[in-house]
């Protein structure tokens, strides 16, 4: 979709463009190095990420059962974390009048966390012999529902608007109220 059927809605104008390619080829002699090089930045800059995460899940389980709060907190605190770099980069594009860019930010995170996390939790579970459920209740369903309806509205139409985006900040606001009080 971004290079053929829609590619109008993810270039950028004009100026932005002369200024990003001003910027691209005083960056381009730092950028000399191949495909292995960044694979091994990426494993070994990752790999204390990945063991500092089991540390961090290993506290935030014995704080939520200590705190007597809701199991699902945990898990909304660490994604909060995981999506923190991602967040402050789309805040930093629409702060900055670079609206399209904010929303595929954001878009690429859900895909990466749908795209990767899922597939591989659920190839674990089959060869660990664990069943894998959802985890909701009725309300949850509810709220995937309704948030998944207004998803495809938002990103259905040409553009995105305010008040799309504050009904997707009022859908997440009740999943935080109903952690709390189901």
């Amino acid at each position: 979709m971004q290079t053929i059927q829609q590619k109008h809605y993810f270039v950028q104008p004009i100026a932005a463009q002369l200024h990003h390619q001003a910027g691209e080829s005083s960056r381009r002699h730092l950028d000399n190095h191949g495909v292995v090089y960044h694979t091994l930045m990426l494993l070994v800059t990752i790999t204390p990420i990945v063991l500092l995460s089991k540390k961090l899940g290993v506290i935030m389980d014995f704080g939520t059962v200590e705190l007597q709060l809701p199991v699902a907190l945990g898990g909304i605190i660490i994604a909060a974390i995981v999506l923190t770099p991602e967040g402050l980069a789309a805040l930093k594009a629409a702060r900055n009048n670079k609206l399209q860019r904010s929303i595929n930010i954001c878009l690429g995170s859900v895909l990466a966390t749908i795209g990767l996390t899922v597939p591989a939790v659920l190839t674990i579970s089959l060869f660990a012999g664990q069943p894998v459920t959802l985890g909701l209740g009725p309300t949850g369903i509810v709220l995937i529902i309704l948030t998944l309806f207004s998803a495809a509205l938002t990103f259905g139409g040409t553009k995105t608007s305010v008040l799309q985006g504050a009904v997707h900040l009022a859908l997440f606001f009740m999943y935080l109220i109903l952690i709390f009080a189901p």
